[in-house]
């Protein structure tokens, strides 16, 4: 069975100052100095991968992962070689693809588009692309099918490709056993967090430099822009409020009733 995991690195927004969203350049905030990571919903994605080989039987999982981006993807990719992916791609673009889920999952879709008993696992969104659309997209092109807001996946014996996947719905959790291939698109799954490689994993599997891809430009041609960024803010984090600092404890709990009377609670 072979496992793509597709993850993403963003930069972490919540780091940036007033001033760095105001003199970013070409409707982007001054990013160049905030300390960029994986997105957390692929991290999930990337973890779940390496928890299904460790409960499949030996040498049953290959492991492949893939970012679309550019030299600040290079350490993440050696990070996930150490772990023991057999593959840890880059494919280089120039495209601004953060509002293009249907070109990103074009871009994915040439890399899995041929194989078989494959599993697609991903995270639903993106820190700064937000659009939860891309593994939606991934799985309409491939003609798989796809379970959204995953939580957990593992095989259903070891050396099988039916997999057990738990996920959320709208009624509650769900269980499903599904046959590959297969697009899982991870929400907010608990206790997730990518392990870490260690000094002996870096040395023996995370040397040299990860491989590379370059998007063909032509891809994009043709496509018209579905959504074009114009402006670009901060949102506002305030909330009204009132202080009640006249009278004892007994007067400000009748002005705290009063006031969530008047509101109708």
């Amino acid at each position: 069975m072979r496992v793509y995991v597709f993850y993403k690195i963003v930069p972490e927004l919540s780091h940036l100052t007033e001033s760095d969203w105001r003199t970013g350049t070409d409707l982007r905030p001054e990013e160049r100095y905030v300390r960029r990571t994986i997105n957390p919903g692929d991290e999930s994605a990337l973890e779940m991968a390496l928890r299904l080989r460790d409960q499949n039987a030996p040498n049953a999982t290959e492991l492949w992962a893939m970012t679309i981006g550019g030299d600040e993807a290079e350490r993440p990719a050696n990070s996930l070689r150490a772990l023991g992916f057999e593959r840890a791609v880059i494919i280089e673009s120039d495209l601004d693809l953060r509002f293009r889920p249907e070109l990103t999952a074009a871009v994915l879709a040439r890399q899995v588009q041929d194989a078989q008993d494959a599993l697609v696992v991903a995270g639903s969104r993106s820190a700064d692309g937000e659009n939860s659309l891309t593994p939606w997209y991934l799985a309409e092109i491939l003609g798989w099918p796809v379970i959204s807001e995953v939580l957990s996946v593992a095989v259903s014996a070891p050396g099988s490709n039916v997999l057990e996947v738990e996920s959320l719905s709208d009624d509650g959790l769900l269980w499903q056993k599904v046959a590959l291939p297969v697009v899982l698109a991870v929400g907010d799954a608990p206790s997730t967090f990518l392990r870490t490689p260690t000094l002996k994993d870096r040395l023996t599997r995370g040397q040299g430099k990860p491989e590379k891809i370059r998007l063909e430009p032509e891809l994009a041609s043709g496509l018209p822009p579905l959504t074009r960024l114009t402006a670009l803010e901060r949102p506002c984090r305030r909330r009204e409020g009132r202080v009640v600092d006249q009278g004892d404890a007994a007067e400000k709990a009748e002005i705290l009733l009063e006031t969530l009377v008047d509101w109708g609670l």
